[in-house]
C-alpha cells in the first residue's frame, strides 16, 4: 500500500462511516475488528480508548484532527460508532494498518510498534501524538470529501 492506494480505498468507500473507519485505522493503527466495535463513549475530546481483543488491553490513542472532523460528521444511531455492515471493509483495513505502521516509523524509529500496541513499553502519549500528526495523508481527507 502507498498514499495513492490509501486515497483510492477512501474514495471508493461508500459513505462517511466507512471513510471514517479508514481514517481511524490509519491514524490509530488498531486492528479492524477492534475499531468496528468502538462505542461513542470511548471517544473523549482528543483521545480514543480501544479495547484490543487479541491482547485484552485497553489502549489510548490520540485523535488526529482529521479523525475528529470525520467523527463530527457521523450520525449517532446507537452506542457503537460503526454498524455490522461496515465489517465488509475489514480486509482492506489490515493493509491500512500495516501502511500506518511504516509511515509513523519514518517519523521516528520505534513509533510503529507503539502505534500498533506491539511495543514492550508504552510510549508517552505526547510523543505518539506528535508522530501521528506528522504522518502524511491524502489531501481529500482534510475535508472528508470524496
Amino acid at each position: 500500500m502507498n498514499t495513492t492506494a490509501l486515497s483510492e480505498l477512501y474514495s471508493a468507500s461508500e459513505g462517511i462511516a466507512r471513510q471514517t473507519l479508514i481514517v481511524l485505522a490509519y491514524f490509530t493503527g488498531q486492528r479492524p475488528g477492534d475499531l468496528i466495535d468502538i462505542e461513542w463513549s470511548a471517544i473523549q475530546a482528543d483521545m480514543v480508548t480501544v479495547h484490543q481483543k487479541k491482547t485484552g488491553r485497553l489502549v489510548d490513542r490520540p485523535l488526529h484532527p482529521v479523525i475528529v472532523d470525520h467523527l463530527n460528521r457521523l450520525h449517532r444511531t446507537g452506542e457503537r460508532i460503526f454498524s455490522d455492515t461496515d465489517r465488509t471493509i475489514q480486509r482492506g483495513l489490515l493493509d491500512v494498518r500495516r501502511f500506518a505502521c511504516s509511515e509513523i516509523e519514518k517519523v521516528s524509529t520505534g513509533l510503529g510498534a507503539a502505534l500498533l500496541g506491539h511495543a514492550d513499553r508504552e510510549v508517552e502519549i505526547g510523543i505518539l501524538r506528535d508522530g501521528i500528526n506528522q504522518m502524511p495523508f491524502p489531501v481529500a481527507w482534510k475535508g472528508g470529501e470524496k
